[in-house]
Parts: structure tokens; C-alpha cells; sequence
């Protein structure tokens, strides 16, 4: 059995194993993701407690000093105490929902805190809707807005996430109002670019989110690198904020910015795309944000054009 939960972390090689297990026990089709994760919980926390009860029937407790059995208990303790907070709303912070947008498929959610939420620009958090799915799983958005600019800390500045409505649980997300209430739930995630000399973001469909995150993050801090931009949609209306954002490239004499919109154009990422539009392809640090399937293309295109891979960072989105 451990070396069954091992073999379920993520690691390359493992994903169709995953999806294999999964298909399997929904019969063909993948289980939504609230039912994933109970059922990965559970298996863990069933996990914990036969090593627990193996170690003690074995009486390997008893054999060691005073001290090793206090490490042994505060172990355990902490973890099945973490675990239980977890599920508390300790770690969450309540917001409101001022105003709440669709476009394409895309819903933008703006909503303020009761206290501040400290995170950085490219990072996601986790989401709890009562109102839609009480008792369920909180689901992981990037944010949209960028991290407080404000050096003071007892202001309390809303924040905005976009999600894709693609399930049962973000399809109802539109069903909120002003005034609701929501639970979010820490910052996670480091992508976010550092001290390079050039930056180059390439992001589709939802993974512009954090991009565009970090890309206000640098406006707002006057950020003068030379920076490309190259955000593919289907629709233009599927890029949010599109109008604020066109704006903000427009006051910045250092980027340009290419938005590829799908059903007015021919024009894909590929590798020829990227050395025409970059002449200096090979002074920039890449971020990716997209799905497996685009991000995997860009990877190879900047791979053949001699990018190191040191110089391609990218954001994940995985969670079966």
C-alpha cells in the first residue's frame, strides 16, 4: 500500500498510470475532481493509521528512549492535528463577492477579504463556495489581481480570480451575487519571474490568468525590461480584463504584446512563429501558462530554437 501511495504522486511517467486507475473505477470515465481527492485522502490517512498500528503492535515503541517516543507522538499528533485544521476554517478568509462577470465561458470574480491575503502575483488560491457546494472540496484559481502594492499592511485591498466554466462546480460560480460570501483558502505556487534581463510570457486560454497577474504586478512597479507578451484566445472576449490590459501595454514603451485571437486568425505557436516575431529569442527567460497539450508544443518550438531549459519555466495545471 505505501508503495502504491508513492507511485500516485505526480511524478513523469506515472500520469497514465493515474488516469488508467482512475478510468477504471468510474468504468470509463474520469472522476470529478471533489471525488479524486477524497478518495486520495482517505487512502493516505488509511495509510497512516496501519504504520501507526503496525508500530505499536510490534511494540517498536516501547524499545526506544523517552525522548524518540515523544518525536514518535508529536509526529502523529501533528500530522492528523494539521489535517483536521485543515478542514477548519482557520486558514481561510472570508470575502464578499462585489461583482461577478461572464465572457466566453470565462467568469471573473471580484471580492474583498475581511483582512488582508498576502500572496504574490502568478499564484493561485483555493476557493470554498457554500452556497453552491456546501460540504465539498475547495477547487485551486490563479489569481487575477496582482499582489497589495500598499507598504501599508493594515489595508485590506480586494482581490479577483477568472475561472474557466468547464464542471458543475465552476459552471455555477456565475450563480453568485453581490454580497455573497466565499472562503479562500492561502497562496500557493512560485511562478513568478526574478531578476532576468528580458521576460517573455507565452500563456493560452485560461493560463493567461496568472500572466496577466504578473504582468499588472510589473506595470504597477514601473518595470522597465524589455518584456514579450503572447496571449492566445479563441475569443477576444475570453481574455479578461482585455480592455485594462491593452491599456496598460499602451503606457509601456518596453513590451510588446501579441494577442492571437483564434477565430479571427491562422496563427499558431510553433517555432517558426516564435523567430519571427523574436529576433533575440536567445536573451529571454520564458513563462509558460497553458494547457499540457500547447505548452508541451512551446516547449519543443523554444528547445529548437536553442533555449536552455534553465530559461523555460512553467505553470502546471494538473489535478487528476
Amino acid at each position: 500500500m505505501a508503495l502504491a501511495a508513492v507511485l500516485w504522486i505526480p511524478l513523469p511517467g506515472f500520469r497514465t498510470f493515474h488516469q488508467w486507475i482512475l478510468k477504471t473505477m468510474k468504468g470509463g470515465s474520469d472522476l470529478n475532481y471533489d471525488r479524486s481527492k477524497m478518495l486520495h485522502r482517505t487512502f493516505i490517512l488509511l495509510i497512516g493509521g496501519i504504520l501507526l498500528l503496525h508500530i505499536t503492535e510490534a511494540e517498536l515503541v516501547s524499545s526506544v528512549s523517552p525522548l524518540s517516543k515523544i518525536l514518535y507522538w508529536l509526529l502523529y499528533g501533528s500530522s492528523f492535528g494539521l489535517f483536521l485544521l485543515s478542514h477548519s476554517k482557520a486558514f481561510r478568509v472570508k470575502s464578499e463577492v462585489l461583482a461577478i462577470e461572464e465572457k466566453q465561458g470565462i467568469i471573473t470574480i471580484h471580492l474583498q477579504p475581511e483582512k488582508s491575503i498576502r500572496y504574490q502575483s502568478g499564484q493561485f488560491t483555493f476557493m470554498k463556495v457554500d452556497k453552491i457546494a456546501k460540504g465539498r472540496e475547495e477547487h485551486p484559481f490563479s489569481f487575477l489581481s496582482h499582489s497589495p502594492s500598499s507598504e501599508d499592511k493594515s489595508k485590506i485591498e480586494p482581490v479577483s480570480v477568472a475561472v474557466r466554466a468547464v464542471g458543475d462546480f465552476t459552471g455555477n460560480l456565475i450563480h453568485l451575487k453581490p454580497g455573497d460570501s466565499v472562503h479562500l483558502g492561502g497562496s500557493y505556487g512560485n511562478f513568478r519571474p526574478g531578476k532576468e534581463k528580458a521576460l517573455c510570457f507565452i500563456a493560452s486560454g485560461i493560463g493567461t490568468v496568472p500572466i496577466l497577474s504578473i504582468f499588472k504586478e510589473l506595470h504597477s512597479k514601473g518595470d522597465t525590461r524589455k518584456i514579450q507578451l503572447f496571449l492566445a484566445v479563441n475569443h477576444e472576449d475570453e481574455l479578461p480584463e482585455r480592455v485594462k490590459i491593452l491599456e496598460l501595454v499602451s503606457h509601456m514603451e518596453n513590451v510588446q504584446a501579441h494577442l492571437m485571437v483564434y477565430n479571427k486568425a491562422s496563427l499558431r505557436f510553433s517555432e517558426e512563429f516564435f523567430r519571427e516575431k523574436l529576433t533575440d529569442y536567445i536573451n529571454y527567460s520564458y513563462y509558460l501558462c497553458s494547457s499540457p497539450g500547447v505548452r508541451n508544443l512551446v516547449f519543443n518550438a523554444l528547445r529548437n530554437m536553442g533555449i536552455k531549459k534553465s530559461s523555460i519555466h512553467y505553470e502546471a495545471f494538473f489535478f487528476s
